[in-house]
């Protein structure tokens, strides 16, 4: 008992210090599966859920993440709703960290419902558009940008011109971006395999496909100017959209133009399919009815009546 006050005592100095790891390993060293006494279940999650929360301050996701697991195996049976929002917030903070933006952007969300003020709520929110902005193209994006283009309270937000921008698919300028990352926490700023970062990788994806929008056919120079960019790393980043599906069109090497193909855009895309299968569910339906009305042609009739 005296050990864990004491060490608990410890990890507060540490933290004041903002020697983030020492705290956690301070914490780490309380003996909680010993005999000499019994540790509730609430105690032990408190603890594990501290641990958490100081790696992820020292931007060690991978240890969090192993005493969010174990917090994990006590959540359901605690009566502390504050534990469970706490792991709730650990395991969305480590999807960040792990760069599963779109996974964490939907999990911020959800907590700038749950969490306690308005000011906490905000700052999910901003958190949810962080990620949203920083995740790779696709319907899931494009289903967060939809979702947080709608929310009233994203127009409160001092980033809102990026979510505008991003969703209504416009060229994103660079004085934008600069405001934008000065928002972002240090593990969403860091460096790519290429040499750029997150942030700049993520915006210059979204240009590329912004100027599909705008342009028939361009040349890989002038692709790259327009982008900020070099035209051979315009041509791979080109590439690579386009093999994945994130971008429809054609690279003619010989000639260094890339030839864009009109698809449905990345918002309307989702709309798109949805409207599809209602059609495809009213034509189902229309199909029976035609059955039958050649199979029971008098109770049809009498259906109308």
């Amino acid at each position: 008992m005296q050990v864990t006050i004491i060490r608990k005592a410890l990890a507060v100095i540490y933290q004041e210090e903002e020697d983030w790891k020492e705290a956690a390993n301070t914490l780490i060293r309380i003996p909680l599966d010993t005999g000499h006494r019994t540790v509730s279940d609430d105690e032990k999650l408190e603890i594990y859920l501290q641990i958490a929360a100081l790696c992820l301050e020292d931007e060690d996701a991978v240890q969090a993440e192993s005493y969010v697991s174990r917090a994990s195996l006590l959540t359901h049976d605690s009566a502390r709703d504050d534990l469970k929002m706490a792991y709730r917030a650990h395991h969305v903070r480590i999807q960040d960290a792990k760069r599963k933006f779109v996974e964490a952007a939907a999990g911020y969300l959800q907590l700038s419902y749950l969490v306690g003020d308005d000011a906490q709520r905000m700052e999910a929110l901003q958190l949810s558009l962080n990620c949203t902005i920083l995740a790779p193209a696709g319907p899931q994006r494009s289903r967060m940008l939809a979702t947080l283009y709608k929310d009233e309270r994203a127009s409160k937000l001092p980033t809102w011109a990026i979510l505008e921008s991003t969703y209504m698919e416009m060229m994103i300028a660079p004085a934008l971006v600069e405001s934008f990352s000065k928002r972002l926490l240090k593990h969403q700023m860091a460096q790519t395999a290429d040499g750029s970062t997150i942030l700049e990788r993520a915006i210059v994806m979204h240009n590329m496909q912004a100027a599909s929008k705008l342009y028939e056919n361009i040349q890989f120079k002038e692709l790259g100017t327009l982008l900020g960019i070099s035209g051979d790393k315009a041509e791979k980043i080109a590439a690579t959209m386009i093999s994945e599906g994130r971008m429809h069109g054609s690279i003619d090497q010989i000639h260094e133009i890339i030839e864009f193909t009109a698809a449905a855009s990345e918002v309307e895309a989702p709309r798109s399919r949805a409207d599809q299968q209602i059609h495809d569910a009213c034509q189902a339906v229309n199909n029976v009815v035609e059955l039958l009305e050649t199979a029971h042609p008098q109770w049809i009739q009498s259906q109308w009546q």
